[in-house]
């Protein structure tokens, strides 16, 4: 009891009635911790200040405290702290300096910005070989500087020198899709690389009055000759007798004694001049219907409801198709009386040949077919989810390449030919693209050319051979995605 007494002494009369109070806010100085400023007794005769605290941009980050009330004199530790792609700039306002964390006094109202930036990256371009890459920004930053904000998108596109074409991309991008995005959340290196671009024919077999060459469902190579049909385990041979043989094709032999393909039970299919379609099944040749003059000739396809189409030519030159793999066939209504050569089939299942009458073409598979164009057409060909064809026009070689737009059947000019004066006599397979190459068939100058896919306007180059090409030109095939150049008497591997 003797303890309590002087405490209750000294807070009965700490604080007299009588003692001054200099800055009249109701609070004697003995009890006023700010005795010259105005308060409250919340903070013992204290002026009370606000603290506010703003973020730029708003979702960059946060400031920690972001406001409250403090007693005078308080002094305040206060924390920018950056969201992700971002990092603290600045401070402006009330407060300056470029640390992250400051102290700030409160003897006033205060009111400060935290700014912040986006982080910026490095973006380090090179390349292998000869070409260049630009890029473009696609979102936010600037294409001039070598640094970019985070969240940066840009596009690259690379560009071939004249000889060189582009192969693929290495480092934080990879592919050859081209051109390419890339997003700058980091610092990002990225590597072009270009090979010089090359055209070369390497002969695998040779023989006689070669006609077309597969290669079956049960990897046997069949060989079409003129009279006769081979077997083979590899392309390069030796090539035994499969036991037909047929009259020798005198006359426009080139197109009508064709190696057909095989159909979904295995059959082979093979064209004949006067006799119709022979089957090769079980070791077992049969007659197969469409005889007469030009039965079809090396357009066969076959769909994925295993349905047979095959374009004749000669007699009764029209489109058929086949539902009980080959044995019996049925005329295309629309398709007659023309030698409809280069059947392609698109991802959307329309069908597309063409002739001296200009393209047709078929929505239901074959069963009718109606004309979209009307200009001579040498060649069609589909890559890369567009149809190409080689037509006739003003141009100096008389043909160009153009890309048909399946949406209205409209033509833009793809590429041209690489001789003047171009023979189309014969309606041969004059050209394919294969893995981004156009290999292209000069009868003229009986040299096969080449050029980039992905650079159209780029100069045709002639293809290297290690000999002389004696024979003619009779087609292409892809086998186990090699491209295969066939001669009259050698195919070539490209």
């Amino acid at each position: 009891m003797k303890k309590i007494l002087p405490l209750l002494f000294l807070i009965l009369f700490a604080c007299k009635k009588d003692d001054p109070d200099t800055d009249n806010d109701g609070i004697n100085d003995d009890c006023d911790d700010c005795p010259e400023l105005v308060g409250t007794s919340a903070y013992n005769g204290c002026p009370a200040y606000t603290l506010s605290v703003n973020v730029n941009p708003a979702e960059a980050g946060k400031a920690v405290p972001s406001s409250g009330s403090y007693k005078h004199g308080t002094t305040i530790d206060v924390a920018a702290v950056a969201n992700g792609e971002y990092v603290f700039d600045n401070w402006t306002g009330d407060a300056s300096g470029n640390s992250s964390t400051i102290k700030v006094t409160m003897n006033s109202n205060k009111n400060l910005t935290a700014n912040f930036v986006k982080e910026k990256y490095t973006l380090t371009l090179d390349k292998i070989g000869e070409g260049n890459v630009a890029k473009e920004i696609i979102q936010a930053g600037s294409p001039e500087k070598s640094d970019h904000n985070s969240g940066t998108i840009i596009q690259l596109t690379a560009t071939a020198s004249e000889g060189w074409e582009f192969i693929e991309w290495k480092g934080d991008i990879t592919g050859s899709t081209n051109p390419s995005q890339i997003t700058m959340d980091s610092n990002k290196t990225v590597l072009a690389v270009f090979e010089k671009f090359q055209c070369a024919l390497e002969p695998v077999f040779s023989s006689e009055k070669i006609r077309n060459v597969i290669k079956t469902s049960s990897n046997e190579y069949i060989l079409r000759t003129e009279n006769e049909v081979y077997k083979s385990s590899s392309i390069s041979g030796p090539f035994s007798s499969s036991g037909i043989s047929f009259s020798p094709s005198v006359s426009r032999g080139d197109i009508h004694g064709y190696l057909l393909g095989e159909t979904k039970n295995g059959a082979i299919l093979v064209s004949t001049k006067d006799n119709g379609i022979y089957r090769y099944e079980n070791n077992q040749w049969s007659t197969s219907g469409l005889s007469g003059y030009g039965t079809s000739g090396n357009d066969f396809l076959l769909l994925p409801s295993d349905r047979v189409i095959v374009a004749k030519q000669g007699f009764s030159r029209a489109m058929y198709y086949s539902d009980d793999d080959g044995k019996n066939w049925t005329q295309g209504s629309g398709s007659g009386g023309e030698d409809w050569r280069h059947l392609v089939r698109t991802t959307d299942g329309n069908l597309y040949i063409g002739a001296g009458q200009g393209i047709i073409k078929s929505t239901n598979n074959g069963e009718s077919w109606e004309k979209i164009n009307t200009t001579l057409t040498i060649d069609l060909k589909y890559y890369d989810n567009k149809i190409y064809v080689i037509l006739q026009d003003n141009s100096s070689s008389g043909y160009s390449i153009f890309e048909l737009n399946e949406s209205d059947n409209s033509l833009n000019l793809f590429s041209d030919l690489p001789t003047d004066n171009y023979d189309a006599s014969g309606y041969q397979g004059f050209y394919i693209i294969h893995n981004d190459v156009i290999v292209i068939w000069s009868k003229t100058e009986r040299k096969y050319y080449c050029k980039s896919y992905l650079t159209p306007d780029a100069n045709w180059k002639e293809v290297e051979v290690s000999s002389e090409i004696t024979g003619n030109h009779i087609g292409y095939n892809i086998i186990d995605d090699q491209l295969y150049v066939i001669n009259s008497n050698t195919i070539f591997r490209f």
